[in-house]
């Protein structure tokens, strides 16, 4: 029997979404500037259904497609108002929501992976720059130290 391989929880909204419309997740995820109406949809689900389970603050929920927080706003306003207007589409996204809900372990772990790959990309720029004061040094030093301090907060506090 294959070990179950863990999704965090924006891989399992995305595969759900596109599971429903007939996407591959990969493509979408290669494709993040597309304007094409599919591909569109797909984020614009993604980010309401992320909004409406977990409560995150909007930059959070756009923070995944590289998307801001109006963007985020917007696809919350259009997908409501597909619903009310469309039975179908809210049967579409109920269908989605209980098959999140039913398979997913809410976790930030995934969100921490992601925060610590930015701060190493940060490390290893620093690393490769011309030659820097110590000051310079030691202020990001600090910078690094805290923002260490700022992960392991926010994987207490969720």
């Amino acid at each position: 029997m294959k070990p179950e391989i863990k999704r965090d929880l924006n891989e399992e909204i995305l595969h759900y979404v596109c599971k429903e419309l007939k996407q591959e997740p990969e493509f979408v995820l290669q494709n993040l500037n597309s304007r094409k109406k599919e591909l569109v949809e797909v984020r614009q689900i993604h980010h309401y259904l992320k909004y409406t389970l977990t409560k995150q603050n909007l930059e959070n929920v756009g923070f995944y497609f590289k998307k801001d927080h109006t963007t985020v706003v917007h696809s919350n306003k259009k997908i409501k108002g597909y619903i009310d207007s469309s039975k179908e589409y809210e049967e579409m996204i109920n269908k989605i929501i209980n098959e999140v809900n039913s398979n997913t372990v809410y976790s930030i772990r995934p969100t921490k992976r992601i925060l610590n790959k930015s701060l190493n990309n940060f490390i290893r720029e620093i690393k490769e720059a011309p030659i820097l004061e110590s000051k310079t040094k030691d202020s990001i030093k600090d910078f690094v130290r805290n923002y260490k301090r700022l992960l392991d907060y926010y994987e207490e506090t969720i």
